[in-house]
């Protein structure tokens, strides 16, 4: 079941997002993670790479509004078509909506010391809370990447997924890989003043 929002945390089911990729269309998969799968022409000049590469996407809404741009993983994963598959539940929470054409690039980013999330909703929070052993245990087979100001569903059971958004990164760069030893700090959503 994907992840959905609405407002005041309620969930609700989406059926139909995808994202397309560079080179034709792309269709929504269903994982709980956030890691991005590359068509087969693009995997060999990353072949040699031994690690989990973060992925620069950037795109243009629909209706003309200002470029947006987000960080994924790739971990090898395999696209079954010639698109970029994202997972659905990442796709709704970096806002993407259809039509929607990707550009894709590899980038360096720097192993995380710390990174900061707060949850976005007090319903998000509570799922943290319920499921921080399991969150704490899996985060690294979920996200690999996060970036500054970008939504992430992390999933705290089979059926339910928080969504959080990374507030502050050390060091201080727009992108990080999260690995074993790094810190991850989770708070409460920020009080409405």
């Amino acid at each position: 079941v994907p992840c959905g929002k609405k407002r005041g945390g309620e969930r609700a089911r989406r059926s139909g997002t995808t994202a397309a990729g560079a080179g034709g269309d792309g269709e929504p998969i269903q994982a709980q993670d956030s890691c991005g799968h590359l068509p087969a022409r693009l995997l060999r000049p990353l072949a040699a790479s031994r690690s989990t590469l973060a992925l620069r996407l950037r795109w243009r809404p629909a209706d003309g509004g200002a470029e947006r741009e987000a960080f994924v993983a790739w971990g090898g994963g395999s696209s079954a078509r010639d698109a970029l598959e994202v997972p659905a539940a990442l796709v709704e929470a970096l806002g993407m909506r259809l039509p929607l054409r990707v550009q894709l690039a590899a980038v360096t980013s720097p192993a995380a010391e710390r990174a900061c999330l707060v949850a976005e909703s007090a319903a998000d929070w509570d799922l943290v809370q319920a499921g921080a052993v399991a969150l704490e245990r899996e985060i690294l087979l979920q996200t690999n990447v996060v970036a500054r100001g970008q939504v992430l569903p992390l999933w705290c059971s089979r059926t339910h997924c928080a969504w959080l958004r990374v507030t502050s990164l050390e060091p201080p760069v727009r992108a990080v890989r999260l690995q074993i030893g790094s810190e991850l700090v989770v708070g409460p959503p920020a009080s409405p003043d």
